[in-house]
Parts: C-alpha cells; sequence; structure tokens
C-alpha cells in the first residue's frame, strides 16, 4: 500500500498564500466601509425627514391651540380644516364652549397641572398632521375656581396692596410694579411684612398657577393676571322685595340715606333652593329710593347642611357700599360684587365665616376688632384692608359652589390613543 503524496509548499507559496488572505481581509474592510460610508450619506436625509415631522407636529399643536383660544371668547368653535403643506397643520369639529360655566367634570387631566384633577372642562376635538402621518387630537379646555382649588388668596392685576395682616395657606398674586404692592408674586411666592402663609395643610396641590385665560386687555392674546369676571346668573332667584319682609329671610328697609338689604342665610330659600340655584341681588331692587348708599347684611347660619348659596350682586346707581357679617356661618355661601368703588366690611360677633368672595374693582376695608377666620377665600383685583387679623383658610369641601364660582381658564392637550 502506498503512502499519500504530502503537498509541500515552497517558501515563495507560502508567501503567496498570506499575501491573498491579507488582500481578502482588505476587501472585507473596504466593503465595510463603503457601507458605512453609503449609511452614511443616507443619515441626514433620514435626520432632515424626522426633523420636519418633529416641527410638523409642533406647529400644527401651535397653530390649533392659537385658533382655540382666539376663538374662545366667542364661546364657539368653528369646524376649520387648515394646513401648511408638509410644514404642519390642524382640523377641528365644531363646539359650543362655555368653560365658565360648564358643569362637566375632567373625563382625563394633566397630572401635572396646578388645577389637579378636579374643576371642570370642555373638550374639542380633531387631528394633527405632520408631514406623514395625521394624529387624532384632544383640546381640553380646563377651569377652576381657585378659592376651591387651594389658594384662599387670589390678587389680580391692578392690586396695589394688601395692608395689615392677612395669613393665607395658599396665594395666587400678579403683579407688573413691584415698587408699588406690599407683596409680589409671579407667579412664585415672595411672602411680605403683611402677608404671612401658613403651612399648607390637606391634600390640595400648592403649585403656582400659570394659567391661560380669557379677559385679557384687547390686542393680548396672552394672560397678564387681569381679571374680568361676569357672574353666572341663570337659574336665580332675582330679590324683588320693596318692604320689610322675614318669611322668606329678605328684607329690605330704606330710610332718608341709607337701603339696607338683610337676608338671613339660615332662611333664604332653606327648603326650596337647590345645589345649582343662586340669588342674585339687583340693582334696581327700589329704584324709586333715589341715589342711596347700600348696605348688605349678612346673618349667618350654623347649619352646615344648608344648600350652597351663590349671592350676586350687580352694581348700579345705588352702589354698595358696606356689608355687615352677623354672628358666624357655618353655610357654603359665595358672594359676587363687581363695583367701582369702595366697600366696608364690618362683623358683630364673628369669629368664623364660611365664605368665598369676588370684589372685582371694588377695594375692602375690614373693620374685625379681633381675628376674623374665613373659611373659603377672596379674590380680588383691588387693596384688602383689615384692621384687625384677616385669616383665610382653604374650604376642602365647597359643595356646589364650586361650579358656580367664576373660574381661571388653562388649556391642556394631549393625543388620542
Amino acid at each position: 500500500m502506498k503512502t499519500p503524496a504530502r503537498i509541500r509548499f515552497s517558501k515563495q507559496g507560502t508567501v503567496l498564500i498570506f499575501a491573498l488572505l491579507v488582500v481578502l481581509a482588505g476587501a472585507f474592510v473596504l466593503a465595510g466601509w463603503a457601507m458605512m460610508m453609503a449609511t452614511r450619506s443616507l443619515f441626514p436625509d433620514s435626520l432632515i425627514l424626522s426633523q420636519q415631522r418633529r416641527l410638523s407636529l409642533a406647529n400644527g399643536r401651535a397653530l390649533a391651540r392659537q385658533y382655540i383660544l382666539q376663538n374662545l371668547s366667542s364661546n364657539t368653535i368653528a369646524a376649520t380644516n387648515v394646513s401648511y403643506g408638509g410644514w404642519g397643520g390642524f382640523s377641528t369639529l365644531a363646539a359650543t364652549v362655555n368653560i365658565l360655566s360648564s358643569p362637566t367634570t375632567p373625563s382625563a387631566y394633566n397630572p401635572f397641572s396646578a388645577g389637579g384633577r378636579d374643576g371642570f372642562e370642555q373638550t374639542i376635538t380633531g387631528n394633527i398632521t405632520t408631514s406623514d402621518t395625521t394624529n387624532a387630537w384632544s383640546f381640553r379646555i380646563r377651569g377652576r375656581s381657585p378659592i376651591y382649588g387651594g389658594y384662599p388668596l387670589a390678587m389680580h392685576l391692578p392690586a396695589v396692596t394688601v395692608t395689615n395682616t392677612v395669613t393665607t395657606p395658599n396665594a395666587l398674586l400678579w403683579t407688573s410694579n413691584t415698587s408699588t404692592m406690599a407683596f409680589t408674586c409671579s407667579p412664585s411666592y415672595q411672602a411680605s411684612t403683611n402677608l404671612s402663609y401658613l403651612p399648607h395643610a390637606g391634600t390640595l396641590s400648592p403649585f403656582p398657577w400659570v394659567p391661560i385665560a380669557m379677559q385679557s386687555p384687547a390686542g393680548n392674546l396672552g394672560y397678564n393676571g387681569t381679571i374680568g369676571v361676569t357672574p353666572i346668573t341663570s337659574g336665580t332667584i332675582t330679590v324683588t322685595d320693596n318692604a320689610t319682609t322675614t318669611a322668606d329671610g329678605i328684607a329690605i328697609t330704606s330710610n332718608a340715606t341709607v337701603q339696607k338689604v338683610a337676608l338671613n342665610l339660615g332662611v333664604v330659600n332653606a327648603t326650596s333652593i337647590n345645589g345649582t340655584s343662586s340669588v342674585l341681588l339687583l340693582n334696581q331692587i327700589d329704584a324709586t329710593t333715589g341715589n342711596l348708599s347700600r348696605n348688605l347684611e349678612l346673618t349667618g347660619a350654623p347649619n352646615a347642611s344648608l344648600p350652597p348659596l351663590h349671592i350676586v350682586y350687580q352694581a348700579g346707581a345705588n352702589d354698595l357700599t358696606k356689608i355687615t357679617l352677623l354672628g358666624s356661618n357655618q353655610r357654603r355661601i359665595y358672594l359676587s360684587i363687581i363695583k367701582n368703588t369702595a366697600v366696608a366690611v364690618t362683623t358683630s360677633g364673628a369669629a368664623n365665616w364660611r365664605l368665598g368672595m369676588l370684589l372685582q374693582g371694588c377695594s375692602s376695608t375690614w373693620t374685625l376688632g379681633g381675628t376674623l377666620t374665613v373659611t373659603g377665600g377672596i379674590r380680588s383685583n383691588a387693596n384688602i384692608v383689615p384692621t384687625g387679623i384677616l385669616s383665610l383658610q382653604t374650604d376642602t369641601d365647597p359643595g356646589g359652589l364650586d361650579s358656580l364660582a367664576d373660574r381661571i381658564v388653562w388649556f391642556e392637550e394631549n393625543r388620542i390613543e
């Protein structure tokens, strides 16, 4: 049996084999480098498309927000479809929106919103278009009373000062001129010698609000801290008494100089009023008395289970000059006053009042003779001057007043999955 022949390489053959291996490895490296360069040449194109998609989405969202906010004060959002080629667009369905009186509670919310999960909303649906996709979108206009949202003191422009001591767990304050105000806050907190902050209690969020709201100056689409409220007056009971009566808890009396409207909160509509009604005080209560000063007297109710009551005072020729709080009150009360002159608030035996107030265009002087604890709060754009200590606390259970009180409005949105 023959032995197989052995393959023998010469020294030159061995060198040739190694050379071929080097050439082969170099070919692999060169091919990989060529593929990498080809891929890198495509990267800018992909980046351009990605950036265009993001920019067109941002453009579409900004255009939709601007359109809704511009038309929000008219309460009607017309259906529209706007497109800017590959650089974004939007469409919305027609909607009737009146967030200042909407009774609808949020179905969804931004967990980082200062408004939290409470308050009221109206939803507008539509689409945001990008360079290559259409995304279903939800625009939520939300609103809530700042007083019942955890800020017992809400001071708006053009308020000037809080003189003497007001204590509050949280405050919502705007100012554009720190040199003329005793406190500044826009929107972070800065306490002054006249405004003291107490430790926040309860579960309400103490985050500063940064709202997008209506009622801004003409030509200004933003919100600069002004206040312009028309109180909700639908479903109201109009006070028309012209003589002294007590059966319904309402008494109106006049003398040569003063007309007094007295409400006994323990009696007023205690059996007939429901959670969505109000008492509307019209300035035309007695047109025959001439231009008299007007006093409003509220006698407190110890019964906290009585239905919430919204009292709206509409200023006119006979303007409100004085509010008297008699005794203490546990009934949920919200008092809306819109006028252009000062009002004096006095107390008689009052130590604790459950009371929310809107004082628009109405500076107030509080003669307390000690400490008055108000569970609820004050929203105002004018001076607050207490003699004594005005201590504000959050009402964490406002009941139906949350839907009746004037609101701050803000904007939230999200993609519909």
